[in-house]
C-alpha cells in the first residue's frame, strides 16, 4: 500500500513538472513577409517551470502590444524614422486645416499656402524675414504674411527671435524666424535641410526653455542679455570678443569659451 502511494505521488509530481514546463504560448513560425519601411523584432519568452503559469504584458510606451505566456513569442514590427516624419507631416497639415481654425481671422482654406510658406522657411538658414519676397512667392499680401507668421508661432510650428525692446504685435515683423524644432524641418524638407539651420534651431529650441534669447546683429544669439553665442560645426573659430562663446557641433569635449552643442540637449 505504501508502495502504491509512493507511485501515485511520483506520478502527480511528474505531471506538475510537465505541466509547469509546458509551452502555453504560440509555436514559433517565421514571418514570411516584412512590410516595407518596418523592422521586425521577435520577442521570445523561454519556457520555464518557475513562474510558468504567469503571463506578462509587453508594452510599447503605455500600450500593451501582446501578452507573453510560458514559452511564447511575438513578432513585433517597428516603424522606420521616415514613417515618423510622414506622420508628423500629416499632423502639420491637420493643424493648418483644422486646429488653427479656432484662431480669429484665420482662413483654413489657405492651408496649402501656409505649407508653401513653411517649405520656404524650412529651406532657409535661420530666416531674417523678407516679407515682400515671401508675399511674392506665396501670393499673399505683406500684412497677411506677417499675420500668418504669428498664427504659426501661436500653433508652435514657428518660433521667433526678437531684438530688445521691440514690440511683438500681430503686425510686427520678427527679427528671426525658426521652425519650432528640428523634427519639423526634416518632416517638411526631408534631406534638403541646411545643417547650419538645424544647429541654430536646436540651440534655440533647447535654451529658450531656461533662458531669454535675444536677437543681436553681432552674434547668432544674445543669452540673458549677457552672453554672446555663435553656433557652428567642429571647425568654428573662436572670437577674440571676451563675451563671445562658441557652440560647436561634432565635438565631444569643450574648452575655454567652446561648448559642445549636444550638451544643450540636457537642459530640459
Amino acid at each position: 500500500m505504501k508502495q502504491m502511494k509512493g507511485i501515485t505521488v511520483a506520478l502527480l509530481m511528474g505531471l506538475l513538472l510537465v505541466g509547469g514546463c509546458a509551452t502555453l504560448g504560440p509555436v514559433y513560425q517565421r514571418v514570411a513577409t516584412i512590410p516595407e519601411g518596418t523592422g521586425l523584432v521577435y520577442i521570445y519568452r523561454p519556457s520555464s517551470f518557475v513562474g510558468g503559469g504567469v503571463a506578462y504584458d509587453v508594452k510599447v510606451g503605455e500600450t500593451v502590444v501582446t501578452t507573453l505566456h510560458n514559452g511564447g513569442y511575438y513578432p513585433y514590427f517597428t516603424e522606420g524614422p521616415h514613417v515618423y516624419h510622414i506622420r508628423l507631416s500629416q499632423s502639420i497639415r491637420t493643424v493648418l486645416e483644422s486646429d488653427m481654425s479656432s484662431i480669429e481671422g484665420y482662413d483654413g482654406s489657405k492651408a496649402n499656402v501656409l505649407l508653401k510658406l513653411l517649405y520656404i522657411l524650412a529651406g532657409s538658414v535661420p530666416y531674417k524675414p523678407n516679407i515682400s519676397l515671401l508675399g511674392k512667392r506665396t501670393g499673399l499680401h505683406a500684412n497677411t504674411v506677417v499675420k500668418y507668421l504669428h498664427y504659426l508661432e501661436r500653433a508652435r510650428i514657428l518660433s521667433f527671435l526678437w531684438a530688445p525692446n521691440k514690440g511683438m504685435s500681430l503686425l510686427q515683423k520678427p527679427d528671426k524666424v525658426y521652425l519650432d524644432n528640428s523634427n519639423l524641418a526634416y518632416a517638411i524638407r526631408g534631406p534638403e535641410v541646411n545643417i547650419g539651420s538645424i544647429r541654430e534651431l536646436f540651440f534655440h529650441n533647447q535654451v529658450k526653455q531656461v533662458a531669454t534669447l535675444i536677437y543681436t546683429p553681432t552674434a547668432d544669439f544674445l543669452v540673458d542679455e549677457k552672453y554672446l553665442v555663435e553656433i557652428g560645426g567642429p571647425g568654428k573659430s573662436v572670437s577674440k570678443d571676451k563675451d563671445m562663446y562658441v557652440v560647436r557641433d561634432g565635438i565631444d569635449h569643450g574648452a575655454e569659451k567652446v561648448i559642445p552643442l549636444w550638451l544643450f540637449g540636457f537642459l530640459y
